[in-house]
């Protein structure tokens, strides 16, 4: 699905604007506070149905307003609408039909971003990783959405009953249920990630001549001994029960990414690591049959003039609606894309 026209009414800075788009690569240029991650963040909302900036919808709403909403038609003629009040609840529609669920808006246009916090894949901690391969998965796999639901809900069961009550045979059922889920979704996910490592290989290739490995934890065993989640459950009982909440499982699941010596984190410049995680999302992509909304924000930082031109030419090459934004200094970076659609703001 690829993205027409924009109309925004009172989000961020933008009273009432309007925008259009190309199928594929479109450019936004202005200096630095004059909207172009607002105009990203509008895209993102559409897809997502929150911004990748705050869930919190005040400071989404202009100054002096109680309200922001937003229309967007595809090239299809479908049409995307959101309105979100600090009085009323959340409006969205698909086709003028109302949308009870987000999710229901990320499967209609999947979405992936490329913002300045794409370094916490690999500074920040375990969730950062989950978030990210969960989105793989759930573009990926039918099933998995809900039987991640599933998951979190006996987990949520589980923790609550930990803080309760300290009988292990009131354990036994939710135990069983998190072993089979668990195991699932353990099985979903490495399948996943084998898919994934194969598209990251032959993308950094082509961006870069860096080399890296992910490594996938599934949250218990991690000796690899063939222990399942049942037989870690039992044996963390004690532990859980100290610290009342439940200590193994997929929801502990992590990521490495690593190269010969030692982990990318240590060894890659911020550059290198960029360029990584960069590849990463666009390796996710790749896996999702529909075409996916990519949304690069002043993307071009932290990389040399020969990334740059590798990226770009990699970009022109993929499938999927692009919408980078830039400073107009590095306007000279896509002289060569002059038929494509620039937006100054």
């Amino acid at each position: 699905m690829s993205i027409c026209d924009l109309r925004i009414h009172d989000l961020r800075c933008f009273g009432n604007k309007t925008f259009h788009f190309t199928p594929h690569l479109n450019f936004v240029i202005a200096q630095n506070g004059a909207g172009k991650t607002s105009l990203l963040e509008a895209l993102y909302l559409l897809s997502c149905g929150h911004s990748f900036r705050t869930r919190e919808i005040s400071p989404l709403i202009r100054h002096g307003q109680t309200e922001f909403t937003l229309f967007a038609r595809l090239y299809n003629n479908d049409t995307l609408s959101i309105q979100k009040s600090l009085k009323n609840a959340p409006i969205i529609k698909i086709n003028q039909s109302f949308c009870k669920r987000t999710s229901e808006l990320a499967q209609y246009l999947p979405c992936q971003i490329y913002y300045q916090d794409i370094f916490s894949m690999i500074d920040g901690g375990p969730a950062q990783r989950r978030t990210m391969l969960d989105w793989g998965m759930f573009h990926v796999e039918q099933c998995y959405h809900q039987q991640l639901k599933s998951y979190y809900q006996i987990l949520k069961q589980r923790n609550a009953l930990l803080r309760q009550n300290k009988n292990r045979q009131w354990f036994k059922p939710w135990d069983c249920e998190l072993d089979s889920l668990g195991e699932s979704l353990h099985s979903l996910r490495k399948n996943y990630i084998n898919s994934l490592q194969l598209k990251i290989e032959a993308l950094l290739k082509e961006l870069s001549n860096v080399e890296c490995t992910l490594k996938y934890e599934k949250g218990w065993d991690k000796r690899e001994q063939g222990i399942s989640l049942y037989e870690q459950l039992q044996a963390n009982f004690e532990k859980d029960v100290q610290k009342g909440y439940t200590t193994a499982g997929i929801h502990q699941a992590d990521i490495h990414f690593l190269t010969e010596q030692n982990s990318a984190k240590k060894m890659f410049s911020r550059g290198q690591q960029k360029i990584l995680l960069i590849a990463v999302k666009m390796a996710q992509t790749e896996l999702i049959t529909a075409p996916c909304l990519h949304l690069l924000d002043d993307i071009f930082a932290e990389l040399d003039i020969e990334h740059i031109q590798r990226l770009l030419n990699k970009i022109s090459k993929s499938q999927g609606q692009f919408i980078i934004s830039m400073l107009p200094n590095s306007r000279d970076h896509i002289k060569m894309y002059k038929n494509e659609n620039i937006i100054s703001l």
